[in-house]
């Protein structure tokens, strides 16, 4: 396909559906003014990208590209930050029913 529609195309680099080597190749195809590939460190198949100044990257990425699709796209890829493999409880229990990732009891 051929276009100069811009586009914003995110991929986390840990996204099991759209791996990182197709993502790249479509990236590398659209890449037109304002046609922008960016990737999430440490990102899955969802918006979420915490960043060391308490956002989203992704969906603060896709909220400036939404209001001005023209302007150059906000990069806060170097701001995500690393996994919490320790985990939290919080979240642990809403998307896993259990307090502990660790144990499940």
């Amino acid at each position: 396909a051929e276009t100069a529609v811009p586009m914003l195309m995110i991929n986390g680099t840990l996204d099991p559906a759209s791996t990182r080597a197709e993502a790249v190749q479509v990236g590398e195809h659209f890449s037109g003014a304002h046609q922008t590939f960016v990737e999430i460190p440490n990102g899955s198949h969802n918006w979420t990208s915490p960043t060391t100044q308490g956002h989203d990257c992704a969906l603060n990425a896709f909220y400036a590209f939404v209001l001005d699709p023209d302007a150059d796209v906000l990069d806060c890829a170097d701001d995500v930050l690393a996994i919490d493999f320790r985990g939290n409880a919080q979240l642990a229990e809403t998307y896993f029913g259990t307090a502990d990732l660790w144990d499940g009891g």
